[in-house]
């Protein structure tokens, strides 16, 4: 209502006294009221549906809704509030006190006044002034109040904007990393993979001098190092391939709890607090443990001097209200995984940054700056998200959010003890254009007895097919060949002639990309390069063995990178 509009009064009575009475004790104040009269309490419904329809209720109503058991009358005022909550009601009457307990008992009695009849037109002036003035402040403040919501709700719609374009930008300094070092992956995995290998061979030969074993072995662990920060840019920008199963959070914290405790060393105390009745997620347990790793390390990192480290696992329901606070959470139920240290903390400036890749503190040759953005990445592939509140010198809190999951988890399968190679006499037909590569893995499968026909193409791995099919057992095979034949439809060309010939694929670039391109043929195996010389005799020898017990050896089953 405008400031300089009348107030708007209601009189409800079936009679002209009431009506007549309150305009002569409100005549004093012109302009400041506008009266109408309502007969029945119908009529008076109307009247005032009427006004809130043209934005201008009514602030006051004076009713004689009848003496009792007139209970009609007091229902319509009781309709009215509900209609109008801000409605200032008087109640004229015969000053009844059983009549007064029933209207005080219908009527909420913080808007309800009671005068008697006939009205006194002073006090009937000056009770009128005061609600009527009452009833103003009330229509401003619940106008202020509904400007402010709806400047915190533009303020907080302008927040998720930019919040959520800076995710798309985001999204967009890692599907361009993503693109990067998916493209270099296969030439660059290659030539890990020759590096690794000849350095396997060596290790694995007569006994060498101190000196050269030395350097055999930080040649074999800068390999490592170079495969695993390709497999953290991968798995950063979403593209590495996630093997989901359905586990417990409390097993698998608890599975790697020695590991974690060697890796903080024995000056930070681990105190771990394990939720009861925790719901299960799907997860890929080698990127969960990797999670585990990596804020254990960045807890670690940030304790130089000692500390404590909590980790605790909780069940969280996120409702719509918590998750408008942060633009990647989603409501519904999650299972948290918290990590809380006492370290240095992390300073306001960089709290923004310590998930954007490369990014780090640490002196040079100190860290990759891969550590928390691949936790970053592995949390989103899982539909998840993280947040963290930190202040300087006084600590950090990650809270890693997966969804929860309805199935039940079932026990984890630990790996076994290491497989012993044998090797064998079989026959493999070799197939691949990186002219070192091919001579390292000749050279591996050799000296674990295996006869080798190798070739670089397609083309010529037909030939050499034609000429000694009967005795080939087992076709290993790059997926990408230089001459326009894939891997995989060489594979298909010879299983057609050949339906028991056993495969395995080899590539350079993450299985996740290949899925959509190459659809594994029927008992094939992927071994992901680089690879450890060791880990291609145990990949052969574990098909050919199952070949020849007549087992199968499906899709995947042996897709680990070098160890």
């Amino acid at each position: 209502m405008e400031h300089d509009q009348p107030c708007r009064v209601l009189v409800m009575d079936d009679g002209p006294d009431l009506q007549q009475q309150v305009r002569d004790s409100l005549a004093c104040a012109a302009g400041r009221f506008e009266i109408v009269g309502a007969g029945t309490g119908t009529e008076a419904l109307l009247c005032a549906a009427a006004a809130r329809a043209e934005g201008r209720p009514y602030a006051l109503i004076f009713a004689a809704p009848g003496p009792p058991p007139a209970r009609p009358g007091l229902k319509t005022l009781t309709q009215l509030r509900e209609e109008n909550p801000m409605l200032e009601v008087i109640v004229c009457g015969d000053g009844s006190d059983s009549w007064e307990d029933l209207a005080a008992k219908l009527l909420s009695s913080d808007r309800c006044l009671f005068l008697k009849k006939p009205l006194e037109a002073g006090a009937a002036r000056q009770l009128a002034l005061f609600l009527a003035q009452k009833w103003s402040a009330a229509c401003h403040d619940r106008l202020e109040l509904e400007q402010s919501k709806a400047l915190l709700a533009a303020a907080e719609k302008a927040l998720r904007a930019a919040q959520e374009d800076y995710r798309l930008l985001f999204d967009s300094k890692m599907e361009s990393v993503g693109q990067l070092a998916s493209g270099i992956a296969h030439d660059f995995n290659n030539l890990l993979t020759v590096i690794s290998g000849h350095a396997g061979m060596l290790m694995a030969g007569p006994a060498a001098s101190a000196k050269a074993a030395d350097s055999l072995k930080e040649i074999a662990a800068a390999t490592k190092r170079a495969s695993d920060l390709t497999r953290q840019l991968m798995t950063f920008s979403r593209k590495h391939e996630l093997h989901l199963q359905v586990a417990d959070l409390n097993e698998v914290v608890s599975n790697v709890g020695k590991m974690l405790r060697r890796i903080l060393g024995e000056d930070i105390s681990l105190r771990v607090d394990f939720a009861p009745g925790l719901p299960s997620l799907k997860a890929d347990l080698g990127m969960l443990e990797q999670v585990l790793m990596s804020l254990a390390v960045n807890s670690r990192d940030a304790m130089p001097k000692g500390g404590q480290l909590l980790i605790r696992t909780s069940a969280e329901k996120i409702d719509e209200a918590q998750a408008r606070l942060n633009p990647e959470a989603a409501p519904g139920l999650f299972v948290c995984l918290t990590f809380s240290d006492t370290g240095c903390g992390i300073a306001p400036d960089n709290l923004g940054r310590i998930f954007e890749p490369f990014f780090t503190t640490k002196q040079l040759g100190h860290g990759t700056g891969l550590g928390l953005a691949t936790v970053y990445g592995i949390v989103k592939q899982h539909q998840g998200w993280i947040q963290v509140s930190s202040r300087l010198h006084e600590g950090a809190t990650f809270q890693v959010f997966f969804p929860a999951w309805h199935e039940k988890s079932v026990p984890l399968m630990m790996p076994s003890g290491e497989q012993k190679v044998i090797g064998g006499a079989e026959t493999i037909l070799l197939v691949e254009d990186e002219a070192p590569l091919l001579k390292l893995m000749h050279h591996i499968l050799e000296g674990y007895g295996y006869k080798v026909l190798d070739c670089s193409t397609g083309k010529a791995a037909l030939e050499i097919w034609r000429e000694h099919e009967k005795k080939i057992d087992l076709l290993l095979s790059d997926l990408i060949l230089p001459d326009g034949m894939s891997g995989q439809e060489l594979a298909n060309l010879l299983q057609a002639e050949k339906p028991g010939l056993k495969v395995i694929y080899t590539c350079g670039y993450d299985s996740g990309r290949l899925a959509g391109d190459f659809a594994p043929a029927p008992g094939a195996v992927f071994i992901q390069k680089p690879f450890h010389a060791r880990k291609l005799a145990e990949t052969v020898f574990d098909t050919l063995r199952k070949s020849q017990q007549g087992l199968p050896s499906g899709p995947g089953s042996a897709s680990a990178p070098a160890a």
